[in-house]
């Protein structure tokens, strides 16, 4: 069996995630342990693992999905339920009707696990960019998944032992396995793959992998800027979608003060302007040379939505580079 303290451990490594709480879900040798930070309307309040109504699968994730309307319909839900049901009762509906496929309906971001009762299975899956992380140790018989390394390395049964070669890519900027972690028993599931562990073993493969052939041609250079606007404000508008305050890291460069920008216009409409957003930037008073306020005080200027500076002259990595024994 599963040892409750085992899991514990794990959990109090990673304990900044439990936002909203956390709970344990253990049957013989078979364990879930969650904690909980609910972001969108209808995850609030939920518990999992979720448990679909047949007691056959169980389902464990962090996810948010794009494509909500298009699954519901699939799906055959109530249209009415989109405002209610969560993402994650969606992917367990969705793994019901289309199995292992079931990833290749889904748009979002996501790390989940679904254990299969009758066939003693865990199947694991991870989206396309691999903005979720999903990590998981395979010693011994023994399955261990998780979204942090560090509640891996709380696992109190294995001698964890360094990667020479994958420090060695990073210190190279030179990434060659998407597979390999800082630790040799440890592995990441890369973007878009999905992992099957069973009595038969562990099985892995790739989902999904972009185009390279794809294009697309119009006539006009407006027609690409119409369109590339077009598909930031779908994509920032499916990222707003929660209970709470929304806020923006912006810098004053052009990605993320686009970003602040688009998403204020679409708050604005439902909220008090000031209110609506709140961004948050990075000032150096000492190192003039890393501070971007002037570009950023351009764009508050245009848009008045409440922003905040943090310090950060006492944080930067190389501020005391003088004294490294090199």
């Amino acid at each position: 069996p599963v040892s409750e303290e085992k899991l514990f451990a794990m959990l109090k490594a990673t304990s900044k995630q439990a936002v909203n709480g956390t709970d344990l879900f253990i049957s013989g040798n078979i364990a879930f342990a969650s904690q909980y930070f609910w972001v969108t309307p209808q995850e609030k309040g939920e518990e999992q693992p979720l448990q679909d109504e047949t007691g056959r699968f169980y389902f464990l994730g962090n996810i948010r999905l794009d494509n909500r309307r298009e699954l519901i319909k699939s799906l055959k839900v109530n249209e009415n339920a989109h405002e209610t049901i969560s993402d994650a009762q969606l992917v367990l509906w969705a793994f019901r009707l289309w199995g292992y496929d079931c990833v290749n309906h889904l748009s979002g971001d996501f790390a989940f696990a679904i254990w299969e009762k009758l066939s003693h299975s865990l199947f694991l899956a991870r989206d396309p960019l691999g903005v979720k992380n999903l990590a998981y140790i395979f010693q011994h018989h023994t399955f261990i998944a998780a979204s942090e390394i560090e509640a891996l390395l709380a696992y109190p049964d294995i001698q964890f032992t360094v990667n020479d070669g994958k420090i060695a890519e990073m210190l190279a900027s030179h990434f060659i396995d998407q597979d390999e972690s800082c630790y040799k028993q440890i592995q990441y599931l890369p973007p878009a793959h999905a992992l099957l562990v069973s009595p038969d073993g562990i099985k892995k493969w790739r989902y999904w992998q972009i185009g390279p052939k794809f294009s697309l041609r119009y006539k006009r250079d407006e027609e690409y800027a119409e369109h590339l606007l077009e598909i930031l404000n779908a994509c920032i508008k499916d990222r707003l979608r929660t209970f709470g305050a929304v806020g923006v890291s912006m810098s004053g460069g052009l990605d993320s003060p686009s970003v602040a920008a688009l998403a204020y216009r679409s708050l604005a409409v439902s909220s008090t302007p000031q209110d609506c957003l709140r961004s948050y930037s990075y000032a150096f008073e000492k190192i003039k040379s890393c501070d971007e306020s002037a570009y950023i005080h351009h764009m508050l200027e245009k848009f008045p939505f409440s922003h905040h500076y943090v310090n950060c002259d006492s944080q930067w990595t190389l501020k005391d580079i003088e004294t490294w024994p090199v």
